[in-house]
């Protein structure tokens, strides 16, 4: 087996626990038992007064708040245990480096090298990557029956039809934690909006993966072609795994109304919608009814369109949805998407780009005359026009 090097994830109890109590407060609206003493002991598997020198030591430190609350779920209050901003930057920072690191994975007698970040979407998951740091044997080797633990909850249930490859979100740090505090607050639906190739998908599928450790959730990207009819049967496998199934008709839309309120029963969810600004009036309307489906279903829906659209007026008149821009990457952020270009050459890239890291990366290939497999009609045609118009 292979040795350790400077490459595998090496975290402290301290840090792991900083990790821990970042996705166990995601999406929550009150404090989780995962934030108690106890919880924190039970998912980092050390024993509760290593834990109580761990949080005293990050309370010093600025990095951990201590507070006596209701805990969600028990009668009494408990002591519980939350990030501050020093500690969620830190707890964010210490997440994107670990998820760059490779680890052995051990699977079928055979040994393969595999970044962490890949190991949070491992059959049987989602995992969150407390999980991951917690199953590790000797720092940096993984056996995947040894991810789920015997307290671990049942799995929650994941539709996805298609959401984008997992990927490392450049920046977004505030855009992220916005979508974080709607996931909290009583509006049942957002509409994140901005041109395509902004990052739109890369940005909610990145969040939608932390959230669902914690909520059931869905994800359809609607094609341009797509009747109302693909969305429907998309979601019936939704509420169909969620069950129990009851009587259903073979033929017609999914009760949305009825279905989400009895299927869901009050449990987290978050639906997912990307593509509406391609989709047809048909679909565009069974996103409005979804979002009032979801409203009286405790629910939350999330809505992305490379523009804003007229359901957004009637459901902010409503109270039921909030609207979110996405605009273009910070150039500090956008520097690693330009890989080896020259400073000077990187700067005049990215303001042709304006931010945008698919413009940014056409540009880059533009100047470096690469043209890779794989490229969108749209994507090869702006390629073409940037390199027509360098100079």
């Amino acid at each position: 087996m292979s040795t350790p090097d400077a490459g595998w994830p090496r975290a402290t109890v301290n840090e792991r626990l900083l990790i821990h109590l970042r996705e166990a407060w995601i999406g929550q609206p009150g404090p989780p038992q995962a934030s108690t003493q106890d919880g924190i002991a039970r998912a980092l598997r050390i024993r509760s007064n290593h834990v109580s020198r761990a949080v005293a030591a990050l309370v010093r430190s600025g990095l951990v708040t201590q507070s006596t609350e209701r805990v969600r779920g028990e009668l009494r209050k408990r002591k519980v245990y939350a990030l501050t901003a020093q500690g969620r930057a830190l707890a964010d920072r210490l997440h994107a480096e670990l998820c760059k690191k490779e680890i052995l994975l051990l699977s079928a007698g055979s040994e393969s090298r595999l970044l962490v970040g890949e190991t949070l979407r491992l059959p049987g998951g989602p995992f969150t990557l407390s999980q991951v740091l917690t199953a590790l044997k000797d720092g940096h080797v993984l056996a995947p029956t040894a991810l789920r633990s015997p307290e671990s909850v049942a799995a929650w249930v994941r539709v996805e039809a298609g959401m984008p490859a997992a990927e490392t979100v450049l920046g977004r740090r505030t855009e992220a934690a916005e979508l974080d505090r709607w996931l909290a607050s009583p509006v049942p639906a957002l509409l994140l909006v901005g041109p395509k190739g902004i990052g739109k998908s890369a940005l909610a599928a990145d969040c939608e993966r932390r959230w669902s450790a914690s909520r059931h959730s869905f994800w359809h990207t609607v094609a341009a072609t797509d009747p109302r009819q693909t969305l429907e049967a998309s979601f019936a496998r939704f509420l169909e795994q969620l069950g129990p199934a009851g009587s259903r008709a073979a033929k017609g839309p999914v009760p949305l109304g009825a279905e989400l309120l009895r299927r869901l029963a009050g449990r987290p969810a978050v639906l997912v919608i990307d593509g509406l600004s391609e989709a047809d009036g048909g679909v565009r309307d069974m996103a409005v009814a979804l979002v009032d489906a979801a409203a009286a279903a405790g629910a939350k829906v999330l809505l992305l369109s490379n523009a804003s659209l007229p359901l957004a007026a009637e459901l902010r008149a409503r109270g039921l949805l909030q609207e979110m821009t996405l605009r273009g990457l910070a150039s500090e952020d956008a520097r690693a998407l330009a890989g080896s270009v020259p400073e000077e050459q990187f700067q005049r890239l990215y303001r042709l780009a304006q931010g945008n890291p698919l413009v940014l990366k056409l540009a880059v290939l533009s100047w470096k005359e690469a043209t890779p497999e794989g490229l969108s009609d749209s994507e090869k045609t702006l390629l073409s026009y940037l390199r027509a118009t360098k100079g």
